[in-house]
């Protein structure tokens, strides 16, 4: 990754709003093992393309990857209690980048984790390298 990223052009408190969410999520789905938070910026321009954030958590099953982003919807997790929040943030998060112009993507394996990521611009016009 370039030593000096470029500064993103957007709404602060949406962005911020959307990495909050994500965050707390990985945090609750996460008992042991890590969370990573990674800024993906083109070589060879310097502009962010994506921020992933990665956990080691219970992870989704994939035919369950669409109804996790609907209001309300809950995955069930084995030793949790139904206080772990509204099921509100995901579909918050994704109406967000919605109106950002940016794409959230999730990629999960049951029982390994999950990346969620905020995609800025398009990696198939850029070289990138992953942060870390």
């Amino acid at each position: 990754m370039p030593e000096v990223v470029k500064p993103i052009l957007t709404d602060a408190n949406k962005l911020k709003q959307v990495l909050i969410n994500l965050i707390d999520n990985a945090v609750k789905y996460t008992n042991e093992g890590k969370i990573e938070i990674a800024l993906v910026a083109s070589q060879v321009d310097s502009q962010p393309i994506r921020i992933d954030i990665t956990d080691t958590g219970v992870g989704i099953p994939s035919d369950r990857l669409h109804d996790i982003f609907e209001p309300f919807f809950q995955l069930p997790v084995e030793g949790k209690s139904r206080s772990r929040g509204t099921g509100l943030g995901l579909s918050i998060c994704r109406s967000l980048c919605d109106l950002l112009r940016y794409r959230l993507e999730v990629y999960s394996t049951p029982g390994k984790g999950s990346t969620f990521s905020v995609v800025f611009a398009d990696e198939s016009a850029t070289v990138l390298e992953k942060a870390g």
